[in-house]
């Protein structure tokens, strides 16, 4: 479904008589950016609204340095992606918390680099702690991962790392 996350009408009549929502808004730019925070601000409201009780919200594993990556990785992240992502990355920082505070079963996922390759539906996930060597995954196993954890209670008001 398609619609302009700061335009709610364009998108709140789909979410009656729903449970869950994927909130998988990105953005190429490296500008200052709130898409990330004030557009799931906007659907976290209209979610609550409408009685969706569920979300899935896609962040970047990228927002934390992996200890378990080589030292040459941890540098790269740490000094030249964190750099170039700063903008995107402080509006995902401020979605988390966003999400975080409210009442809805939240699940906040944080994959590695997503690459368009098909769905293997093998993955690794760490709830609420850092994935070992964490460095890709397909977009089609991120929502593999999510469309089998819907209803998972685990995943409820967590923090989930996945990678291939």
């Amino acid at each position: 479904m398609k619609g302009d996350v700061f335009q709610h009408p364009t998108y709140t009549p789909y979410l009656v008589g729903k449970t869950a929502v994927v909130s998988a808004l990105g953005t190429k730019s490296t500008q200052p950016t709130t898409l990330y925070s004030a557009g799931n601000a906007i659907l976290l409201q209209q979610m609550q609204l409408a009685g969706a009780s569920r979300i899935f919200c896609i962040s970047a594993s990228g927002l934390d340095v992996n200890p378990t990556h080589s030292v040459i990785v941890r540098w790269l992240t740490k000094n030249v992606l964190q750099k170039i992502l700063r903008n995107m990355y402080a509006d995902l920082r401020l979605m988390e918390k966003l999400v975080k505070q409210s009442e809805l079963d939240w699940t906040i996922i944080r994959p590695p680099r997503l690459t368009n390759k098909p769905a293997t539906g093998h993955y690794r996930i760490a709830i609420d702690r850092t994935l070992d060597k964490a460095y890709a995954i397909a977009r089609a196993d991120v929502a593999h991962f999510m469309l089998n954890n819907i209803f998972n209670p685990t995943t409820f008001r967590a923090t989930v790392e996945i990678a291939s």
